[in-house]
């Protein structure tokens, strides 16, 4: 637990954070305003503004952890989220890496109950993480599909009952991870990075995100052979009739998975 004065030291960095953050912004609207239409520079500017702007959403994310507020939840559409993402991850990785995303589900988007920024997060962490392991070559593929489940399923970190479900899978061809490493990558400060390269709280997080909003997580990775992460998310219709019946459902997998998670055998990642 934090102490008054380190939460008022928190709150105070985040609005010196936000500060900046309405500098970057503004530059990055009279970039997006001064450039052409469908132009390369545009595209560009406009990633800028928009993860300029999802940082604003991750410091009053960071405000409502440090006054113990509770966060936004609502239907969220996932695809938008993740090709927002997946724009972000594009600029910062190897030019040897070959990035690819696809859609394993109809056309009609996939929304989730939950907190835009925190899916967010979720994606960029995935994703980063794989970019690091993958080093200057190799695939990343992100993807979004439906998994639907008559009987219940358990899975490596987590247990889902029957119902409707959205799969966010991010595969590399990375180094891969033996058991031993598998075995820990969610516990909180664990790292198979350098010093200074990385905190070990990015994996911990997603678990806690998904786990909270009903939802389970798959890994299957070998040693050499790269890695697949698999998310399970409730599905939810996007207009408000289904947000009473999608948070209904969310809470009734939580206790789901609290209670027969020891029962169950593995699932597969690639459900049918």
């Amino acid at each position: 637990m934090s102490t008054p004065f380190e939460n008022l030291h928190l709150r105070g960095i985040a609005h010196d954070f936000n500060n900046i953050l309405g500098g970057i912004i503004g530059y990055a609207e009279m970039l997006v305003e001064s450039t052409a239409e469908g132009s390369t520079h545009r595209r560009f500017a406009q990633n800028v503004l928009s993860g300029a702007s999802r940082a604003t959403h991750l410091v009053r994310r960071i405000l409502c952890d440090v006054r113990n507020e509770p966060g936004t939840r609502m239907p969220v559409e996932l695809n938008q989220v993740v090709a927002e993402a997946f724009e972000l991850v594009r600029g910062s990785c190897a030019a040897g890496i070959d990035l690819q995303l696809k859609s394993r589900a109809p056309a009609a988007p996939l929304f989730v109950i939950g907190d835009p920024t925190q899916l967010h997060r979720i994606v960029m962490n995935l994703c980063t993480n794989a970019v690091h392991a993958i080093g200057d070559h190799g695939r990343l593929c992100v993807s979004l599909g439906e998994a639907d489940f008559s009987i219940a399923r358990a899975f490596a970190h987590g247990a889902l009952g029957p119902g409707a479900y959205v799969l966010l899978q991010v595969e590399d061809s990375g180094r891969g991870m033996d058991a031993a490493t598998l075995a820990r990558i969610f516990e909180p400060f664990f790292t198979t990075k350098e010093p200074g390269k990385g905190t070990g709280l990015g994996l911990s997080m997603v678990q806690g995100i998904v786990t909270d909003w009903g939802g389970a997580i798959d890994v299957t990775s070998a040693h050499g052979r790269g890695s697949t992460f698999s998310v399970y998310l409730p599905r939810v219709e996007a207009h408000p009739r289904g947000l009473g019946v999608a948070l209904a459902s969310a809470l009734a997998a939580r206790h789901f998975a609290g209670s027969t998670s020891g029962d169950l055998g593995l699932g597969k990642p690639h459900p049918k």
